[in-house]
């Protein structure tokens, strides 16, 4: 039993309003994924904040407890203070590295939004002078 043209459904339209839906359901739950991994990030800063502070303490104690001398030799400390500034080095150019990467993306989204609206209205001006030449032809 097939329906008639007054009853069927338009795909056209029914398509632009599924892919509708579901960019609309994207765009609302982005921003609790986003925030989701920003909290997520925090949490894992603050265990390891957490974790070091503890460890520090309780071998500071041990430390006093059984005498242990807690001076630091000069290039021991220099050392250490290299491997931490090397770290932060580090996580600046990851960091930067990932911003360059997002800006490049929006450069490309950008251009390719605009490229894709010309390429629209070009196809359809040449679709406005092709179109009445089939249809001559259809009528022959």
């Amino acid at each position: 039993m097939s329906k008639s043209i007054q009853d069927s459904i338009d795909a056209f339209t029914e398509s632009k309003k599924s892919i509708n839906q579901l960019l609309s359901k994207i765009e609302k739950i982005s921003p609790r994924s986003h925030q989701s991994l920003v909290t997520l990030q925090q949490e894992y800063i603050d265990l390891w904040r957490t974790l070091t502070n503890s460890l520090i303490i309780l071998e500071q104690e041990y430390a006093t407890q059984i005498g242990f001398l807690r001076s630091v030799p000069e290039f021991s400390l220099q050392i250490f203070q290299n491997m931490i500034e090397m770290s932060i080095q580090t996580y600046l150019q990851q960091n930067k590295f990932t911003m360059d990467i997002t800006d490049s993306s929006k450069q490309a989204f950008l251009i390719f939004n605009q490229n894709t609206k010309i390429f629209f209205s070009l196809n359809k001006e040449i679709l406005t002078y092709l179109i009445p030449t089939f249809e001559h032809k259809l009528k022959i």
